[in-house]
């Protein structure tokens, strides 16, 4: 190549542009993958800690300045907590944790029947991630917690996330404690481009001639709505704050799925904008609100969307548990971290297969020794992972995270990419309020 060519010479100075990722130290690849990975299996965090100390003491008998030279960013683990395990990986005198990222946007999207374990898991995720607890991880900076629930037919009893009120600060809205600014209902009449007035509202319905057999029910629905628009002063309970957790539980006589929705679109909204610390976001049972196709639901779903496409940007992350996994399948093309409990619907299985690339690719268990690099894989197809899913037990699921840290090969940080593994969640810390109440119990 001629040097003297202008040509080549400019070609030349683009060169570092165009270097791959893959050149750049090991240092920083090791410590972007693990900033990002939302699940890093114990061996992974084992092997790149002890690297950092080699690397620190190197740094130390170089005689290099921490002041004057920029360090590489650290490979370490600084902000987790455990979340599971996986049983094939079970050594005879311990069980290797698999640790939840908590300080990096994620999302998780939980299903399955009622009583496999997904409200179990989803409590777990939001201890992990709001408790400073050394028994569980390192959360030097918790998040704030906000946890959606509503149930219509009223019978599935306090929001099981309330019970993590045993260890953290915990403040529960209910439908007569909600406050919502009057300008925060444009959501309600979304379809129509010029401003809602209440004023105007209430004038144009006292203008129409009801009979008194409608004003009884209409003045009920209006002083059901004044409740919400009523001025109260005090703090904003919808601004988050760290370690701190919100549950609007909207369970109400008067309350349908569409009024909830509405009312948790505007939460949501609040929440996010205005919370300034790191967050995170549950719905607790979703199929009981979401499984509808109603302008209000719709309108929510997209709001959920939005918010997991720029979880990097607004430091959120979100869980969503459902019996369902029917939902809009657009939640499942979207979250990072799939976790399936048992389940006994073929059609469910259908529809989780046309979305989660581990099942679409017909993936295979990883067994003991894939994590050191071993040749522990097994096909399956799709009954095999079926039957797998049907016999799965309590606390039990697949897990399914194309980004999860799962070894480390030659310095560098392998991922689970289109492989899945049999996870056990761990048991929790604070009281646990899902246990199922039988004729001994009640």
């Amino acid at each position: 190549m001629d040097s003297t060519d202008p040509a080549n010479t400019e070609l030349q100075g683009y060169q570092n542009l165009l270097i791959p990722a893959d050149n750049q130290t090991s240092e920083e690849g090791r410590g972007e993958g693990l900033r990002i990975a939302p699940l890093i299996w114990w061996d992974v965090k084992k092997q790149l800690d002890e690297q950092q100390a080699a690397q620190d003491n190197e740094d130390i008998e170089c005689g290099m300045s921490r002041l004057s030279v920029s360090p590489p960013p650290k490979a370490t683990l600084q902000q987790y907590a455990v979340l599971g395990h996986v049983p094939e990986e079970t050594q005879h005198s311990h069980r290797n944790p698999v640790l939840l990222n908590t300080a990096s946007p994620w999302s998780a999207f939980l299903c399955g029947s009622q009583g496999s374990g997904k409200s179990h898991t989803l409590s777990c995720m939001l201890e992990n991630c709001l408790l400073d607890k050394p028994s569980i991880g390192k959360n030097p900076n918790p998040l704030a917690g906000l946890v959606f629930h509503y149930d219509s037919t009223q019978g599935s009893g306090v929001c099981e996330a309330a019970y993590l009120c045993s260890h953290i600060p915990t403040t529960v809205l209910i439908l007569r404690d909600m406050a919502l600014a009057e300008n925060g209902y444009d959501a309600v009449n979304s379809k129509t481009t010029s401003p809602f007035t209440y004023s105007k509202f209430k004038q144009n319905v006292k203008a129409q001639l009801f009979t008194d057999k409608q004003n009884g029910p209409l003045n009920m629905r209006i002083e059901l709505l004044e409740s919400f628009i009523r001025a109260q002063e005090g703090k904003d309970a919808l601004v988050g704050r760290p370690g701190h957790l919100t549950i609007i539980d909207l369970t109400d006589p008067v309350v349908d799925t569409e009024l909830a929705c509405v009312l948790f679109d505007i939460c949501l909204s609040v929440f996010v904008a205005q919370t300034p610390c790191a967050k995170i976001v549950a719905l607790d049972e979703a199929h009981n609100y979401m499984s509808d196709e109603s302008a209000a639901v719709s309108a929510f779903t997209g709001k959920l969307l939005k918010t997991i496409r720029e979880q990097r940007h607004l430091g959120t992350r979100v869980v969503i548990a459902t019996q369902e996994p029917t939902l809009n399948t657009k939640l499942l093309d979207l979250c990072s971290i799939t976790m399936i409990h048992r389940c006994t619907s073929p059609a469910w299985f259908v529809v989780l297969k046309k979305h989660v690339a581990g099942l679409f690719l017909d993936g295979s268990f990883m067994l003991k020794g894939e994590s050191d690099g071993g040749e522990g894989l097994m096909e399956s197809g799709d009954k095999a992972v079926f039957q797998r899913i049907v016999q799965l037990k309590l606390g039990e699921s697949l897990l399914f995270c194309p980004t999860a840290a799962i070894a480390v090969t030659d310095g560098t940080v392998r991922t689970m990419e289109d492989r899945f593994v049999r996870f056990m969640t761990r048991k929790r810390v604070t009281a646990d309020g899902g246990v199922t109440r039988t004729v001994e119990n009640m």
